[in-house]
């Protein structure tokens, strides 16, 4: 793990600054149009940005470029962007309307180390990423089967699972490591890694 305690609490002003624009952008723009659930319009800092920093403390600490499959809003990617400026984050999204919107936020948020890449995750360069995120994605194993191939060597997975996730559920012949996560309102962390 690269830091201890919330990661919310190390940002900056300036972090917690873009961080607000970006959940602006959520609400009137993601929201209206699907990207993020209604439901959630009013406790987007809580369900949303806080639940995607959470993973950020475990970004290997010698990550240089890191991919978010399925980006959709920029759930994980633009959080842990803002959180980690010097690590290359790769939106990837097949929606067009979606990636417009990553496009409008990474401007907006003036994100210069995140670089979104329409098309499918499976067109990415292979072992070209030392760390993939999936929040919201697709089951552990066929996340794994896209996120295997781009991973570095020693490259892992965080995946975003939901609350009934059981280790038992990971992917065979994969390492796993569930972390027990910090917020009421979502599911565990699994760190997934090549045995």
């Amino acid at each position: 793990m690269k830091h201890e305690g919330s990661t919310w609490d190390r940002l900056s002003s300036h972090q917690h600054a873009t961080l607000g624009i970006f959940e602006d952008l959520l609400r009137t723009m993601a929201v209206p149009r699907g990207m993020v659930a209604r439901s959630d319009a009013d406790r987007l800092h809580e369900r949303h940005v806080l639940d995607c920093l959470r993973g950020v403390p475990f970004v290997p600490a010698d990550a240089v470029r890191v991919c978010d499959l399925g980006s959709g809003a920029g759930l994980p990617g633009i959080p842990v962007a803002v959180a980690e400026a010097g690590i290359e984050v790769t939106l990837s999204e097949t929606r067009r309307r979606r990636v417009a919107f990553l496009e409008l936020a990474v401007e907006r948020l003036g994100l210069s180390n995140a670089v979104v890449r329409p098309g499918a995750a499976e067109d990415l360069p292979p072992l070209h990423f030392d760390a993939c995120f999936a929040r919201g994605f697709a089951g552990a194993t066929q996340t794994w089967a896209v996120a295997a191939p781009l991973l570095t060597a020693g490259g892992s997975l965080l995946y975003w699972a939901g609350r009934s996730f059981r280790l038992e559920d990971a992917p065979s012949g994969v390492r796993a490591q569930v972390v027990t996560p910090p917020l009421e309102s979502g599911g565990p962390i699994v760190i997934m890694t090549r045995q």
